[in-house]
């Protein structure tokens, strides 16, 4: 699993946490705050690969190794 991978799924996991939280209290601002986070879950997605370069390789290996 890629480092950008597990961000996202940390955000999704911290995002669900606090909404669900934010139900079980009746809190909007702490919904919101968990919908925050799982907005950023969501959006990681369309970061362009320049941005998460350590996790991909520049160039191919040479063939044979």
């Amino acid at each position: 699993m890629t480092r950008h991978m597990q961000i996202k799924m940390a955000l999704a996991l911290i995002g669900l946490i606090v909404l669900i939280w934010g139900i079980r209290v009746d809190d909007p601002y702490i919904r919101w705050i968990g919908m925050g986070f799982l907005a950023a879950s969501v959006l990681m997605r369309f970061l362009p690969k320049r941005l998460r370069e350590g996790d991909y390789p520049k160039t191919p290996p040479p063939p044979g190794t």
